[in-house]
């Protein structure tokens, strides 16, 4: 299995807003829920960035987002419902 650019990247963190840890790949920053202000430093790079700003970190899977969708049409063909019932009575 051919690993992508992304999968290779290295950042490391303020855990906790104490001490600075790493390196950890973006699979293993998924896996610690980080807090959206956790700071983060990609390595090669000079500046620090909360997880918030990582764009890799929030994107949704497309199974979530379908789950989204559906929920949302759900949600809008139960209120159709109730409104209808409550104009009949």
């Amino acid at each position: 299995m051919k690993t992508t650019k992304a999968e290779k990247e290295q950042y490391y963190i303020i855990d906790k807003g104490k001490k600075c840890t790493g390196p950890f790949t973006i699979k293993e920053l998924k896996n610690k829920k980080l807090d959206p202000t956790t700071p983060l430093l990609k390595t090669g790079q000079i500046n620090w960035q909360y997880a918030a700003n990582v764009k890799q970190l929030n994107k949704k899977p497309i199974s979530l987002l379908l789950g989204d969708i559906a929920l949302f049409f759900f949600t809008g063909i139960v209120t159709l419902l109730i409104l209808i019932f409550i104009s009949r009575h």
